[in-house]
């Protein structure tokens, strides 16, 4: 009765994800969620990301997104 009102479902990016780098733990999560927070804070590191240029940033996309389709 209590909790999520969805259910539990699977999603085939996180069992690929999940596949491709056997990391289930959810403390890996938090730790990169607060990475996340901390840099979010930093102007100089996002603005490191945002001189990126476009053509390594859709590479990247593309091997990661191919990663988790995996």
């Amino acid at each position: 009765m209590f909790g999520t009102l969805s259910g539990c479902t699977v999603s085939a990016e996180n069992v690929g994800l999940l596949g491709s780098t056997r990391v289930g733990s959810r403390r890996v999560i938090q730790i990169a969620a607060g990475f996340m927070i901390f840099f979010s804070i930093l102007g100089k590191f996002g603005a490191l990301f945002a001189s990126v240029p476009f053509p390594i940033f859709v590479a990247l996309y593309c091997v990661l997104f191919g990663l988790v389709g995996e």
